[in-house]
């Protein structure tokens, strides 16, 4: 695999996840539920999680990938289903990172080794 390629597909990702935290920071701190805001506040954690662990992967510092293929898969899936309790537009954003980290590692899942 080439290393430095496969670094650099998660850059649009990175660059979404942290344009939905600045929103999210900036603009959408309107009353919402409690448990809401917490669940969105974790699928922030859980893809970060995922593109943090995406870039252990990639970059082959782990000895042990097919570890960090199911924690990146599982948190990527956490921060899928949890980015659509956002609100405003950290939620586009948030979801566009989440789908878009979700569906490298589904590549890598469903790629014969």
């Amino acid at each position: 695999m080439n290393r430095p390629l496969l670094l650099v597909v998660a850059a649009l990702p990175l660059v979404l996840l942290v344009i939905a935290i600045i929103l999210w920071a900036k603009e959408d701190r309107h009353p919402v539920a409690g448990m809401r805001r917490g669940l969105f506040r974790l699928s922030l954690v859980a893809t970060a999680a995922s593109l943090l662990s995406y870039a252990v992967f990639a970059s082959r510092f782990a000895a042990q990938e097919l570890l960090w293929l199911r924690v990146g898969f599982w948190t990527g899936a956490a921060g899928l289903l949890l980015a659509a309790f956002g609100r405003g537009p950290s939620r586009g954003f948030a979801l566009a990172a989440a789908v878009l980290i979700f569906a490298v590692w589904l590549m890598f899942a469903w790629t014969p080794a």
